[in-house]
C-alpha cells in the first residue's frame, strides 16, 4: 500500500486512478493526528472548505481541508477520507495544540463545523424524471457516492477534540444545527485534558459585520430561527478566556468583551407553524469548566426573542450538568437566561472568582425576559459564593441548592408563580460583610429597586410580605 507523509504530499501525487487507496501519516507531519485512509473518487468534484478573506477563517489550504483533497495534476476527482460517519476529529482538519498563531485552531474548527452541519452537497444534474408530477428540476449526481444526500440523513455531528491546549486567535462561525463539541476530559486549568484557550479580541464585532449584536455575541454561538438546532452541546472540556490585555489595552474599549457561550433564537415573529417549536433545544453542557480571566461579559447567555405565539420560549430544555465557572465578568453575571423554558442546572459550582473570604457576592444566575423563565430547576449546584436574581416574571422555579443571596423582583408589575425554595439549604449571614453587602441591598448601580433580597431560606419563610410566594393560582408554593 502507498503511504504518504502528509496532505501536501497527497495533493502532489501524480495521476491517481479511480479507486486508488493509500494511507496518509498526518495533516502537517506524521503522527499529528490528522492522518488516515483516503480513496480517490474520479467522479467527485466537491471542493475543500477554505476561506482566508472573510471574517470567519475556514481551513488552512485551498487544496485540502482534512476530509477532501484535490489532485494537483487531475482536474476532476478528489481524494476522500474514509470514515464511519461518526464523530469528526479536529486533528483531521489540522488543529494542533502547539501555541502557534500560524496554526490558529479557529481555522480547523470552522472547517469541521462545515462538515458537522452537513453543508457539503453534491453537484446537481438535470432530473431525467422531470416530466412527472412534483419532480424537482435537478437532483444530486447519482455517480457521486460521497458527501451527498444519500449519505447524510440528518444534521448534527460530534466534533471530537483530543487532549491538548488549543489556541483560538479568530472568530468561530455560528452553529445552526445540533453539533456537540466533545473533549478528552475536563482537567480544569491543568495541562491535561482538552483546553480551548481564547485569544481573540472581539472589539471589532458589530451587527453589520456579523449579523449578531455584540452584547449577544460569543466564542461559541448556537443560533437558530427555525426548529433546526435540537441537540448539541459541550462535553468534557475546559474553555478559558485568556488575559489578552497589554499595558496599553486596559481601557473599556479593548479586550474580550463578549460572552463565552451563546444560545439565541433571534426571530421575533417566526413563520406560521414555528411559533410553538423550539429553535435551540435539548442542548447540554456536561463536565465543562469555563474560566473568565479577561473581561468576558458572561459565561453563558441564552435568549428567545419571540413575541406572542403559543409557546414563546424557543430556548428550551437546556441542561448544565456538573459544570464549573470561575472568574469575574463585565456584567457581574455568570449565566443569564431570558425567556427560556426548562433550564436545568444540576451540580457544579459558580464561584465567579470569589472565595470564602471575599466580601462581595455577585449575581451568578439571572432569570429574566418579557415572559420570564419557566420550569427552571437549580438542583445541587453550589451558589454559596454567588446569587440568584429573578426579574419581573417567573413560572415554576425550583431552587434546591445553596446560595449566597436571592434577589426577587417585587414591584407592582411582578408576576411570579410556583416558586419553591428548599428549606434544607440555610446559609448563615457572613459575619465580616459590610452592611451594604448584606440584604436588604440596593442593586443595579446602587439605585432604589423593587427587589426583595434574602440571605437564606429562613428569611424567606419569615417574610410575611412575600405575597408573590403564596398566591391563589398555585397555593402549594412553599419554602
Amino acid at each position: 500500500m502507498t503511504v504518504v507523509e502528509n496532505l501536501a504530499g497527497l495533493y502532489e501525487l501524480a495521476t491517481p486512478k479511480d479507486g486508488d487507496m493509500l494511507y496518509v501519516k498526518g495533516f502537517w507531519d506524521k503522527n499529528d493526528g490528522g492522518g488516515g485512509f483516503f480513496i480517490f473518487d474520479k467522479f467527485c468534484t466537491v471542493n475543500p472548505f477554505f476561506d482566508d478573506t472573510s471574517y470567519y477563517k475556514v481551513g488552512y489550504n485551498a487544496n485540502y481541508d482534512g476530509m477532501v483533497c484535490k489532485a494537483e495534476n487531475v482536474a476532476d476527482g478528489r481524494w476522500i477520507r474514509q470514515w464511519d460517519r461518526g464523530a469528526l476529529n479536529l486533528r483531521w482538519f489540522g488543529a494542533l495544540p502547539d501555541f502557534s498563531p500560524s496554526r490558529d485552531a479557529s481555522f480547523a474548527l470552522n472547517a469541521s463545523l462545515a462538515y458537522a452541519q452537513f453543508n457539503v452537497q453534491s453537484p446537481k444534474i438535470a432530473n431525467p424524471n422531470k416530466g412527472r408530477a412534483n419532480e424537482p428540476t435537478t437532483i444530486p449526481n447519482p455517480e457521486i457516492t460521497i458527501f451527498n444526500y444519500q449519505v447524510y440523513t440528518r444534521p448534527g455531528k460530534t466534533i471530537y477534540i483530543p487532549a491538548g491546549r488549543y489556541k483560538f486567535f479568530s472568530a468561530i462561525n455560528s452553529i445552526q444545527y445540533g453539533v456537540v463539541i466533545e473533549g478528552e476530559g475536563n482537567m480544569g486549568a491543568s495541562s491535561h485534558g482538552t483546553r480551548l484557550l481564547i485569544f481573540h479580541e472581539y472589539t471589532e464585532v458589530d451587527e453589520a459585520l456579523t449579523g449578531v449584536k455584540r452584547d449577544e455575541y460569543g466564542f461559541l454561538r448556537y443560533y437558530a430561527n427555525a426548529a433546526n438546532n435540537s441537540g448539541g452541546g459541550l462535553k468534557n472540556l475546559s474553555i478559558s478566556v485568556e488575559n489578552i490585555h497589554t499595558n496599553a489595552k486596559k481601557d473599556l474599549n479593548n479586550g474580550y468583551d463578549t460572552n463565552v457561550i451563546v444560545l439565541i433564537a433571534p426571530d421575533k415573529t417566526p413563520s406560521a407553524g414555528l411559533t410553538y417549536c423550539p429553535a435551540v433545544s435539548k442542548w447540554k453542557a456536561e463536565n465543562v469548566f469555563i474560566v473568565m480571566r479577561a473581561r468576558a461579559k458572561r459565561a453563558i447567555y441564552m435568549r428567545s426573542y419571540q413575541e406572542g405565539g403559543q409557546l414563546p420560549w424557543r430556548i428550551r430544555d437546556i441542561v448544565l450538568m456538573n459544570c464549573k465557572f470561575a472568574g469575574g465578568t463585565l456584567e457581574g453575571e455568570t449565566i443569564r437566561a431570558m425567556n427560556c423554558l426548562g433550564l436545568h442546572i444540576i451540580g457544579g459550582t459558580l464561584s465567579s472568582g470569589l472565595g470564602v473570604h471575599n466580601k462581595a457576592i455577585y449575581p451568578g444566575i439571572v432569570l429574566g425576559g418579557i415572559y420570564g423563565c419557566a420550569n427552571t430547576h437549580l438542583n445541587g449546584v453550589d451558589l454559596t459564593h454567588a446569587s440568584i436574581k429573578i426579574e419581573k416574571k417567573s413560572l415554576f422555579t425550583n431552587i434546591d441548592c445553596s446560595f449566597g443571596k436571592l434577589l426577587i423582583y417585587n414591584g407592582s408589575d411582578k408576576d411570579h408563580e410556583g416558586l419553591q425554595v428548599t428549606k434544607k439549604f440555610i446559609l448563615n449571614k457572613r459575619k465580616n460583610h459590610p452592611i451594604e453587602l448584606q440584604c436588604p441591598i440596593n442593586i443595579d448601580n446602587n439605585t432604589v429597586t423593587f427587589y426583595k433580597c434574602y440571605n437564606n431560606a429562613h428569611e424567606i419563610e419569615n417574610d410575611t410580605d412575600a405575597d408573590w410566594m403564596h398566591n391563589q393560582d398555585y397555593p402549594n408554593t412553599t419554602v
